[in-house]
């Protein structure tokens, strides 16, 4: 039986004998004497070969093929040939004719058996010579064709491609909802045999690569320059370090065994065997730990003293046995176990963990009147050029001038009593009857015009007035008016590096600034729990901060959902901080007095001095230098090192946010930074409900050093590897 397959078309196994354009074969393959196969007189070009395909995978059979090709000038010539060994189909000599070109002999075992001999008998005959053929290859023994992972839980997110250092998959093991039941750190690992026979026992062993993203302390401590020794994991599945690798499974006595496991130990390693099926595939259950970050590597063999022999080689993360062999790696592009030549083992791709933060987000209602003031006019006066020399004020509308030759000023009585917040309306409107002028500056009972009226405009004494703060947090009046009875919406902006995609704008930045942290930000939960993201609550102009808490705790209702495999971070958006903390400008009248900003602010900023504050460093000894010096991550009475409780919610203050973004674009040279205010403020203070410090003047610890202001420091959009560390060990959600 002859098969019209080339030879060049097989994906020959390396026992290939050599090709012989005019008698000269390769070195690296098999040497054997064929000094009369092609001899020159006879065969000016032939090819000769016996391969093995080493596919033995469902449905397909291994084979092992001798080809002989003579080619060019036709010629009297004729090939007879054998072939030996098990399964073979065709044993009596085949022959072809040689006056065309391309006539090739192809013999076949379309049944070929592992570890077994097969040898090809060939004679060859030309006008003017002739010569023989003979050679035997060995088929490689059995062995594991794949490794992989499979979800017994099919309902959520799927094992995927890991976007972080060093590739492989990923996995997100927490829960779907915080009630769920099931355990979604439980995953099947299965092996292909490559003989579809049952009863096979396949050796399965767990290991703790070393993690790729970092070689030294915070992160990746007991690395040392020329050595990565993996079992570095943060996390552990029964509270031993023992589980750090996670923990393979075998049933109970007595309890079903569907996969006949039982575990083996010897003196070098331990594992879980389990037997094959019908076609081949062996599966064992295999729980891993939660921390984010942690990576695993599951290797499979027939052979028990092969598999439990092996060790981490100089990188960490690659396996290696006692000859320095590398094993072989399944993965998704690339199925290296199956393309090696005798291969005693597999692996399987690495896989890391990653977290959920599930994200709240609630907001305020529409923008009150409580962002006017009413009154009356007591007084009326003017202010003259000597009193007009003052400082530009943050965002002056052009074209005016910083100040007017003179001005007209007044006196007021609000209707409530209580003074003005000085410098608050700075550049704002006041409302008299039908007339509007624009404010040059306040102070607590003192409102100075831009410019002075003319006769039909001018103020006076018992007047009613309407003062609107220049305030807009949305960036869109056209007439100021303090954003009276807008919906507070949430701007874009403030979510641009908390998106629950992987990887980096086109101005390199990251999208998601938690992906360090192989963490990743997640809203559909909140958006399909009722009364949670609520759009309507109670509109406050100025939260002052003793009563942050307060709003933050009747808010918050998702509460009583956190877990520990369950992670939350709560959000308000609100419209300013406290009266002296709502950045409403300079106050002319006092130059030397710069209004504080704040952007947002976290709830544990309140919480007992007895509980664990926030910190930057964990048990560090690499903790970086700093002035203020970092605070260290201890107990406050034991001193051992312990992670901070975090936050449980944060405010943020979107007309703050605005101010801060137009006054940095406007600034003095000398007082712009690169930061986008709006962007960088909520992924901040989750930070903060990860307990992660920051908020010093410093430019040490990246995002969440990010407020000073006054010196110009420039933070790149980036945790800092201490933070990361932070993060990482953390097994709470935040503010728990």
């Amino acid at each position: 039986m002859a098969i019209a397959v080339s030879a060049k078309e097989f994906p020959f196994y390396k026992a290939q004998v050599p090709l012989f354009p005019l008698a000269q074969h390769s070195s690296d393959l098999i040497a054997n004497s064929f000094a009369n196969t092609c001899p020159a007189t006879g065969y000016p070009f032939c090819s000769s070969g016996i391969s093995y395909n080493g596919q033995t995978l469902q449905g397909t059979a291994s084979t092992v093929v001798f080809n002989f090709s003579p080619y060019g000038f036709a010629q009297n010539c004729s090939t007879s040939a054998t072939m030996s060994g098990p399964g073979v189909l065709e044993t009596a000599a085949d022959t072809a004719a040689c006056f065309e070109r391309n006539t090739s002999v192809l013999l076949e075992s379309e049944n070929a058996q592992p570890s077994s001999v097969y040898c090809i008998n060939a004679v060859h005959v030309g006008a003017t010579g002739g010569g023989t053929t003979s050679d035997c290859l060995i088929t490689p023994g059995p062995k594991v064709l794949s490794v992989n992972y499979e979800l017994i839980h099919t309902d959520d997110l799927p094992i995927d491609a890991n976007p972080n250092a060093g590739g492989g998959l990923r996995i997100f093991p927490d829960k779907k909802t915080p009630n769920e039941t099931v355990d979604r750190r439980r995953i099947r690992v299965k092996a292909q045999y490559s003989q579809m026979t049952a009863g096979i026992r396949i050796y399965f062993r767990n290991f703790d690569v070393d993690d790729p993203s970092a070689d030294t302390a915070p992160i990746d401590a007991n690395d040392t320059p020329t050595l990565k020794t993996g079992n570095d994991n943060n996390g552990n599945v029964d509270g031993t370090s023992a589980t750090r690798a996670g923990v393979l499974h075998v049933p109970p006595s007595g309890q079903p065994n569907p996969y006949n496991c039982q575990a083996f130990s010897n003196a070098n390693a331990s594992g879980v065997s389990c037997e094959t099926d019908a076609n081949g595939v062996a599966i064992v259950e295999y729980t891993l730990t939660m921390q984010p970050g942690d990576n695993f590597a599951m290797v499979a063999s027939p052979d028990e003293a092969y598999v439990s022999s092996l060790v981490h080689t100089a990188d960490g993360i690659n396996l290696k046995d006692a000859n320095n062999i590398e094993i072989p790696v399944t993965t998704t592009t690339d199925n290296a176990c199956a393309s090696n030549d005798g291969n005693k083992a597999c692996r399987s791709d690495m896989l890391s963990v990653w977290r959920r933060i599930h994200v709240e987000v609630d907001r305020m209602g529409n923008v009150g009147a409580g962002n006017n003031v009413t009154g009356t006019i007591a007084v009326v006066g003017q202010v003259n050029d000597q009193n007009c020399n003052l400082p530009q004020i943050p965002n002056p509308p052009p074209p005016d001038p910083p100040c007017y030759n003179t001005s007209t000023a007044f006196q007021v009585t609000t209707s409530d009593g209580n003074p003005l917040e000085a410098a608050r309306f700075n550049d704002g409107r006041i409302v008299i009857g039908n007339r509007s002028f624009r404010i040059w500056s306040n102070t607590a009972n003192i409102v100075v015009l831009r410019g002075v009226p003319n006769q039909s405009g001018r103020v006076r004494i018992g007047d009613v007035f309407t003062l609107y703060d220049d305030d807009d947090y949305n960036n869109n009046d056209v007439l100021v008016d303090g954003d009276l009875n807008e919906p507070l919406v949430m701007l874009p902006e403030s979510f641009r590096y908390l998106s629950e995609q992987d990887g980096f704008y086109p101005d390199g930045k990251p999208r998601n600034i938690l992906e360090s942290a192989y963490v990743r930000p997640e809203y559909t939960w909140a958006q399909s729990v009722a009364n949670y993201n609520q759009t309507n609550l109670q509109f406050e102009t100025n939260v002052e901060f003793a009563n942050a808490q307060n709003i933050i705790n009747r808010n918050r209702d998702s509460i009583n959902a956190e877990r520990d495999d369950f992670w939350i971070a709560y959000l308000l958006i609100g419209y300013q901080g406290a009266t002296l903390s709502d950045f409403d400008g300079v106050d002319p009248a006092n130059p030397n007095v710069n209004e504080a900003a704040t952007q947002g602010i976290t709830g544990n900023e309140f919480i007992q001095a007895t509980q664990i504050p926030n910190c930057d460093c964990f048990n560090s000894s690499v903790c970086p230098a700093a002035n203020p010096a970092p605070l260290v991550c201890v107990h406050p009475t034991t001193g051992n090192p312990v992670l901070p409780r975090g936050g449980y919610g944060s405010l943020i203050f979107q007309e703050v946010n605005q101010d801060l973004t137009q006054y940095f674009a406007t600034a003095p040279i000398a007082f712009r930074r690169n930061i986008e205010e709006i962007s960088i403020t909520i992924p901040h203070e989750i930070g903060h409900q990860f307990g992660l410090l920051g908020d010093i003047p410093r430019s040490v610890f990246r995002v969440m050093d990010y407020s000073n202001y006054v010196n110009n420091i420039v933070n790149d959009v980036a945790l800092h590897p201490e933070h990361i560390n932070i993060i990482r060990r953390r097994t709470k959600s935040p503010g728990e």
